[in-house]
């Protein structure tokens, strides 16, 4: 799906979360009354103690996710995009 963060079972090819990733606050001089995440414009840095951080979209945030439930768990922005 577009603009969001998943996890899939490898074994079963289930989809065992999907949440969004990113915002569309600052894309455009209006607010926009959308819910969806934005694209990716490239992939997480995995750690070995379960978190994913996602710096890869257009809204310039730094996120951390656990990556046993999907669940942001901190934000920072970014000067620039990254």
């Amino acid at each position: 799906a577009w603009g969001y963060l998943a996890a899939v079972d490898l074994t079963t090819h289930k989809t065992i979360w999907m949440h969004k990733n990113g915002t569309v606050r600052d894309s455009s001089p209006l607010p926009l009354p959308l819910t969806m995440g934005v694209p990716s414009l490239g992939g997480p840095f995995m750690t070995a103690s379960g978190l994913a951080f996602m710096s890869a979209t257009l809204d310039q945030y730094l996120r951390a996710y656990d990556v046993r439930n999907g669940k942001q768990l901190w934000e920072a922005r970014l000067p620039a995009g990254a």
